[in-house]
């Protein structure tokens, strides 16, 4: 599991699992949580009780990642801002399916409105596969605003691959992950509680298991005759 944080372009941090405090919780589940923490610009946390967790991160065996943080800008001006989130994986060869999904939310601190935005090219949420990128959410254009004085809003919620996960994937070898990329004017908070990322194998097809069942019917038939 890792976390690499950036901001305009730059990169700020790379978090490894022990970084992350992941633990196993059992049943093929891993869990991580990073406590409040600024990074350049960006604060990670519940500004209103920095003793909270300011991200957290859930993998299962599936492979599924679920992810939730909150984040403030403690600059006066827009920044960019990149959080990647990588897990390694068991290869899924030939071909697979996905789902995923995100929403969020932000909120203005400094009286002056806040806007949330998707950089050009890019998108709030984009699922990757092999550190490339697959599928995106909430691409540019897309942004939230709210010009009222200490007041927020959302984004709502968005998703691919319902019901998760049937969207046709390719193979995977060694890594998923989430990218989540925005703009965030100057003293604002923005969060996301329900980023997902859902990869599983394609079924094996049902027409072998009907072959060896003609197969069975007619070795009966033949020693009944």
């Amino acid at each position: 599991m890792s976390l690499d944080i950036y901001e305009n372009g730059g990169l700020l941090a790379s978090l490894n699992a022990a970084q992350l405090n992941c633990s196993d919780v059992g049943g093929g589940i891993t869990h991580c949580e990073l406590a409040s923490a600024t990074y350049g610009d960006l604060f990670i946390g519940d500004q209103n009780n920095p003793s909270n967790p300011g991200l957290g991160i859930t993998f299962t065996e599936d492979p599924e990642l679920d992810t939730a943080f909150g984040v403030k800008n403690t600059s006066n001006a827009t920044q960019q801002f990149t959080l990647i989130f990588t897990v390694s994986v068991a290869s899924i060869p030939g071909s697979s399916l996905t789902g995923g999904s995100t929403s969020f939310d932000f909120g203005d601190n400094t009286g002056d409105g806040v806007t949330l935005a998707a950089p050009p090219g890019s998108a709030l949420y984009t699922a990757q596969i092999d550190g490339a990128n697959y599928q995106q959410l909430f691409p540019f254009p897309a942004s939230g605003s709210n010009p009222n004085p200490f007041d927020g809003g959302t984004m709502g919620s968005a998703d691919f691959g319902t019901p998760i996960p049937s969207q046709a994937g390719p193979a995977v070898f060694s890594t998923i992950g989430i990218k989540y990329d925005f703009t965030l004017t100057g003293g604002d908070d923005a969060s996301s509680s329900s980023g997902k990322f859902t990869v599983k194998p394609v079924p094996e097809p049902t027409t072998a298991v009907l072959i060896g069942l003609g197969l069975v019917v007619l070795g009966v038939s033949g020693r009944r005759r």
